[in-house]
């Protein structure tokens, strides 16, 4: 999960926006330029269960020259094999998290080498996450594997990436997923992926009708709220750029606190950290995209994002 100092300056860009064919996400946005390479895969979670794309293939702030995709879930939710294969790689005893230089190396993670010579990486699998070993074949859809948020990473996530031979070494490639229908899925920031087979589980699975706390999940409407109040651009990115500097402590606290609960299996926790991650990406939002973009702005609007996802480091 390499990243550039100038992605960090940045963290966020926004994607130039393409039409969407049928099978793309609402208000999705299109990867430029991505042509899929090999056969169709499952996407890497159980039948029936749904997860949003929270960072997508050469994306800001850590896929920039990666075809990589971040699906956003819960702890300890089983991941499946996206394709069989060998398991020739096999990591599951980090257990910290954050966005220090210190973790990049330290995330748990399984490597499946498939019969084409392509490998899937799963990255930031739970603490003895691992439910395959070194050596053993896996079949397409196989439970392997635990999610979590090890190594370089602020929030529970899925870093999912498909290798290709490519000289000698192995390069990261774009790749469609099966959908159940006629057409395969293209993974699009923002968009929520409905695994095809077996029964639909409720919309919130085993949180169904678990009240969230509200304590993470109001900061968001605050914050478009402050911004959608002021029509002009340079003061709507320093109002948003100084609210979250004068709150980052309470804001920073409220998702620590939320986040060790839901870990000790607090329902009402679990459910609080699935709102805010589901909603987390705070530059799909008009209002505050629209500071991005705008050049009187730009440059604060990112400062303020910057600020932002460093309130999610340990």
């Amino acid at each position: 999960m390499k990243i550039r100092p100038a992605a960090v300056a940045v963290l966020i860009g926004i994607v130039a926006a393409i039409p969407a064919a049928p099978l793309f996400a609402q208000n999705g946005m299109r990867p430029p330029n991505v042509r899929p390479v090999g056969p169709l895969y499952s996407l890497p979670y159980a039948p029936g269960a749904t997860f949003q794309v929270g960072q997508g293939y050469l994306e800001s702030p850590t896929h920039e020259n990666q075809y990589a995709i971040d699906w956003g879930m819960p702890e300890e939710t089983p991941i499946h094999a996206a394709r069989a294969g060998l398991v020739v790689e096999a990591v599951d005893s980090f257990s910290k998290s954050g966005m220090t230089d210190d973790l990049k190396d330290k995330g748990n993670y399984l490597r499946i080498l498939h019969d084409d010579g392509s490998r899937a990486l799963y990255y930031h699998i739970a603490q003895n996450g691992a439910k395959v070993k070194v050596g053993q074949r896996v079949e397409e859809g196989q439970w392997i594997a635990l999610s979590g948020n090890t190594g370089f990473s602020a929030v529970p996530h899925l870093h999912f990436a498909v290798e290709a031979p490519a000289g000698g070494q192995h390069a990261t490639v774009p790749v469609l997923f099966k959908s159940g229908t006629g057409e395969p899925f293209d993974i699009v920031r923002g968009g929520k992926y409905l695994a095809p087979g077996g029964e639909r589980p409720p919309d919130d699975g085993p949180l169904q009708g678990v009240e969230g706390t509200g304590r993470l999940s109001s900061i968001r409407p605050r914050l478009i709220a402050l911004v959608a109040a002021e029509r002009d651009p340079e003061k709507a990115a320093a109002l948003l750029k100084r609210h979250l500097l004068d709150h980052r402590a309470a804001y920073r606290e409220e998702y620590k606190e939320t986040l060790a609960k839901s870990q000790k299996g607090d329902k009402a926790s679990m459910k609080e950290l699935q709102l805010f991650l589901n909603d987390m990406d705070l530059h799909a939002q008009p209002d505050i995209a629209r500071l991005l973009v705008d050049p009187a702005s730009e440059s604060t609007a990112n400062e303020a994002m910057l600020v932002w996802w460093e309130l999610f480091s340990p």
